[in-house]
């Protein structure tokens, strides 16, 4: 049997989401679950789908499961997966729905949520450019 997948949202995505008109909405739900659907399916297909635009060490050996989507050219995603073998479950958290230029600030600020309380998390700076 298959992994169920299970979706929840974090406060703040359902406003970046309504900032979207009713076409760039559908396709945010068709890549929502276009990604999830890899993510249980097909890793090489799930890892050809999503970024990491940040670089993030979360200490210990721990890998980050945020990721980043292109929706569209000025429409991205981010997003948490995780796999949850226990109750075999897919859990995918929607955080931020944000244009490219917001990408890297939102990425940052939804590892800081993520795993601001680890132990070992070093939060990413950023980086001026100039």
């Amino acid at each position: 049997m298959g992994k169920e997948l299970l979706f929840q949202e974090i406060e703040g995505f359902e406003w970046d989401l309504q900032l979207l008109d009713a076409t760039a909405r559908q396709h945010v739900v068709a890549r929502v679950n276009e990604v999830a659907q890899a993510f249980v399916a097909d890793a090489s297909v799930f890892a050809s789908l999503v970024s990491q635009p940040v670089a993030l060490d979360l200490g210990e050996g721990y890998d980050s499961s945020l990721y980043a989507v292109e929706v569209e050219p000025d429409v991205h995603l981010v997003l948490a997966v995780d796999d949850d073998p226990i109750f075999s479950q897919a859990i995918v958290t929607l955080m931020r729905c944000v244009s490219r230029a917001s990408l890297q600030s939102a990425y940052r600020d939804a590892a800081a949520k993520l795993y601001g309380s680890m132990p070992g998390f070093v939060a990413p700076q950023e980086v001026a450019v100039g």
